[in-house]
């Protein structure tokens, strides 16, 4: 989709980046202009005016959710016999916590 022919004849492209992931998928888009944001993929495309943005915010969120650690907790426990299986599954439990990723939230108020 070129995101070009939707521009308003007053803005200018700012900044683009290409093959962010959004929800999960990756080949998405992100275009920034001095009017509007453009989100999207393949599928959807987002057209976010800069007035109603209420924040940005750009943190690092956890790559693997909360879920995974209850599955770690006892399958160590399961192996607490076994030393090298303990301390893999240990290992696991404390690298998920320090992996993240890089992320943008954008608030609006609708």
């Amino acid at each position: 989709v070129d995101l070009t022919e939707k521009f308003l004849p007053s803005e200018k492209l700012l900044k683009k980046y290409e093959n962010i992931t959004l929800d999960n998928r990756g080949d998405s888009i992100l275009v920034l202009t001095n009017l509007r944001i453009f989100v999207g993929n393949k599928f959807n495309l987002w057209d976010i005016p800069c007035k109603n943005i209420d924040y940005l915010e750009r943190g690092f969120v956890p790559r693997f959710s909360p879920w995974w650690q209850l599955l770690f907790i006892p399958l160590s426990l399961i192996f607490i016999g076994n030393l090298v299986f303990f301390a893999l599954f240990m290992l696991l439990s404390i690298a998920r916590q320090y992996i993240k990723v890089d992320a943008l939230t954008i608030g609006t108020s609708a």
